[in-house]
């Protein structure tokens, strides 16, 4: 049954990622169990020092008649078709096959085909109108499934993965639509992006694998990371009538703005609070029926303070708290699909009944009092779950997962 018995659940049926941690979700799981993650170290023209980002490696080949129409495409849809094509599979989409009219696909994306859009020489092929377009990705990864039921981007810096699974939620609510496959997707490591972020200050100052240390008492900043995660949601009945396996519930995503500051929301985390609460009350829960909370850890110094600020506003002292992780450490700041990240991961978790520790975080910041995951792991079952994260802009969301039962 669903926590809100007047809504019909909405299930998770299939997942998929890839990213410097993994190109699928079995090897994003074994990096989170092991904490370690492929870190290049470039040298970026025009800044004083080389920068370290999480960059993915050989990109799994597209076969068939998608390998035409994906020729001439960005880096970002190359990589949000990996994690797509792997959450269908896992859906079994492939061999039960639905009405593909009554099937959508919503992706998010902080910065789209940022690759394409920087080349200078896109302007002569007759392609190029087409394949520059903020909705390409999605177009790409529509036509090659097959999806027929809508074709939508989503972008809200950070939450743009969550804005992405609110629309799918409400695409199923409304009966336009059985299921969704949805996702999120970055491939921010441009010469000029990274630049554009050096300028911030919100990069790390050391490089290699261990120099995004989220929440940290020695952390200096983020690195870009670039990658993407799906997931398929669809009606529970839809998802039993097929014999689909059931991997969680998404209960609600609540997205909310405070853009007071350009690079994120206010230091006290009232605002982050805010939208914590919103899905708490959507549910009727209270604070102490949260089992584990997964952060934004980005390891910049206000970000983390921030969201610290917001569970001890919350659940108070650590001892009441509920166990928290952050993942950034195993995948680098992937932006946009910061949110959708967190969710696949967390769904992980829960499935495995264990929450491995936060990698890289050595030495816990004393103005981050969190409860971490120790360096072993903890072995628990966790029957809820939340998701938080925050972006430029003032951009927040909180995502709320059950076990299905």
């Amino acid at each position: 049954m669903a926590l809100n018995s007047s809504a019909p659940q909405l299930v998770v049926t299939g997942l998929g990622s890839i990213s410097a941690a993994g190109l699928d979700m079995p090897s994003l799981w074994k990096s989170a169990l092991a904490g370690t993650a492929q870190v290049q170290t470039r040298i970026v023209p025009h800044l004083p020092r080389p920068v370290s980002v999480y960059a993915v490696g050989d990109l799994p080949p597209i076969t068939g008649s998608a390998r035409r129409l994906f020729r001439p495409a960005d880096r970002a849809a190359h990589l949000a078709f990996a994690a797509a094509r792997e959450a269908w599979q896992a859906a079994a989409l492939d061999v039960t096959p639905l009405n593909p009219s009554r099937i959508g696909l919503v992706i998010g994306s902080s910065r789209g085909p940022v690759e394409i859009q920087s080349t200078v020489d896109q302007g002569d092929r007759p392609s190029s109108s087409a394949y520059t377009s903020f909705s390409s990705i999605a177009g790409l990864v529509a036509s090659a499934l097959g999806i027929q039921g809508c074709s939508l981007m989503t972008s809200a810096t950070c939450v743009s993965g969550a804005a992405a699974l609110k629309t799918a939620m409400q695409l199923i609510h409304s009966g336009e639509l059985d299921t969704v496959l949805v996702g999120a997707v970055d491939a921010p490591l441009t010469d000029s992006l990274i630049r554009q972020f050096a300028a911030t200050g919100v990069l790390a100052t050391e490089t290699g694998p261990h120099a995004l240390r989220p929440f940290d008492q020695h952390r200096t900043g983020t690195l870009l990371g670039e990658g993407a995660a799906f997931l398929v949601l669809e009606s529970e009945d839809v998802a039993l009538r097929r014999g689909a396996s059931i991997r969680g519930v998404v209960q609600h995503v609540a997205l909310a703005c405070d853009p007071h500051f350009r690079t994120g929301g206010e230091p006290s985390g009232e605002s982050l609070h805010q939208t914590l609460q919103r899905s708490l009350h959507f549910l009727k829960l209270r604070p102490e029926q949260i089992d584990l909370v997964h952060l934004h850890g980005t390891a910049s110094q206000l970000n983390d303070v921030m969201e610290s600020r917001c569970l001890q506003k919350t659940f108070g002292p650590v001892d009441r708290q509920p166990l928290a992780w952050a993942t950034k450490g195993l995948t680098g700041h992937p932006l946009g699909a910061s949110a959708l990240f967190q969710t696949v991961l967390t769904l992980e978790a829960m499935r495995h009944s264990f929450l491995p520790a936060t990698a890289n975080c050595l030495q816990l910041d004393p103005a981050c009092p969190i409860r971490l995951s120790p360096g072993s792991g903890t072995e628990q079952a966790f029957s809820t779950a939340l998701c938080l994260t925050s972006g430029f802009w003032g951009n927040l969301s909180s995502i709320l997962l059950s076990q299905y039962k």
